[in-house]
């Protein structure tokens, strides 16, 4: 797991059930992300030592603020903590 600092914080992605799946017939290289939406729900899987989020929150975040990290096999998406919009209650 990585552990953030300087105000990061370590989220997942959440698919949206309701959102329905377009079918295309453009073709787009495999690293291209298309995504209509300004904003995208996140839930947190670690947060810095400071922070006062906590893990599990899900969080709604600019969609061109998530950041993704490769290290050897593992990707990790981070946000700073600056950038959340909101946070969705239970």
């Amino acid at each position: 797991m990585l552990y953030p600092l300087n105000r990061y914080l370590v989220v997942e992605m959440c698919a949206d059930p309701e959102e329905p799946v377009e079918e295309t017939t453009i073709l787009l290289p495999e690293e291209a992300k298309v995504n209509h939406s300004p904003f995208c729900k996140v839930k947190i899987l670690q947060t810095h030592r400071d922070s006062s989020l906590q893990q599990g929150m899900c969080l709604i975040v600019p969609t061109h603020t998530v950041e993704e990290a490769t290290v050897g096999n593992d990707t990790y998406y981070l946000v700073l903590e600056n950038n959340v919009v909101g946070f969705l209650g239970q």
